[in-house]
């Protein structure tokens, strides 16, 4: 009778171990065939067939990057055409830093933004034909990019900036915490430039001119606010120059 009763029980236990078996291995080929189809997917590389631009350029511009698009990246593999399409953006139209979204593997989606400039970047000689523009034509955005723009200068009252190309990734900071402080008293920024030895010489729209050493500077700015407001100038004269590269106090000279 107990034999009877045992053979009973594993046979009612079997089934139950059997499912839990068949159960886990379905789930596990539904994991390996899910994989399997992402890889055929990323490997067969499937190409965009539509694309779409946001950002704040004009009309032309975007014309201009639908375009470049189209001739170069159209039905072209997305997982291929995503590492590669930001840099190409910004070497083919350098007044734009390119972001690159993907939706999905059939859609291309650019985010442009256009660089905004605050100065002039080591620019040099304007030619006249066939229209005007400025050999080497650098600026200086808004966020601290330098970049090159081909087209014609339009806001000529920019202000100019001249330094060694191993200031281009602060030369930004240098110069706006520089106008920022001059800006308190009025005084703003005609050109900006760092010589090789390191000397600051910023001059001013009102024409004069400021000297600044070579280790100290943002110190030498802030004694320029603490100097500047309390110099006696000389009746029918102005300052012409202020040297602040002396540990203390400065030199002026008038004109």
């Amino acid at each position: 009778m107990s034999n009877t009763n045992k053979k009973t029980v594993k046979l009612s236990i079997f089934p139950g171990r059997f499912y839990v078996a068949l159960f886990i291995f379905v789930v596990i080929s539904y994991f390996i065939l899910t994989i399997e189809r992402h890889d055929t997917v990323i490997n067969k590389a499937e190409h965009i067939t539509r694309f779409s631009i946001t950002g704040n350029l004009s009309g032309t511009q975007v014309n201009e990057v639908n375009k470049f698009i189209v001739s170069s990246y159209y039905k072209k593999p997305l997982n291929v055409i995503k590492k590669e399409i930001t840099a190409e953006l910004e070497n083919k139209f350098l007044f734009i830093n390119a972001v690159v979204l993907t939706e999905n593997w059939h859609t291309l989606k650019v985010n442009i933004t256009e660089y905004t400039p605050i100065a002039h970047f080591n620019y040099h000689k304007l030619v006249l034909t066939p229209e005007p523009h400025f050999i080497n034509n650098q600026y200086i955005s808004s966020s601290g990019h330098v970049y090159t723009d081909n087209l014609p200068v339009t806001n000529k009252n920019l202000p100019h900036i001249y330094a060694p190309d191993a200031y281009k990734k602060y030369i930004n900071g240098l110069y706006q915490e520089t106008a920022r402080v001059l800006k308190k008293f009025n005084l703003h920024i005609e050109t900006f430039t760092i010589k090789k030895s390191g000397v600051w010489i910023v001059n001013l729209t009102n024409g004069m001119v400021l000297q600044f050493g070579v280790n100290n500077q943002f110190a030498e700015l802030n004694n320029f606010s603490k100097i500047y407001p309390h110099i006696n100038i000389p009746d029918n004269q102005k300052i012409a120059y202020i040297n602040l590269s002396y540990e203390n106090g400065a030199a002026v000279r008038f004109s």
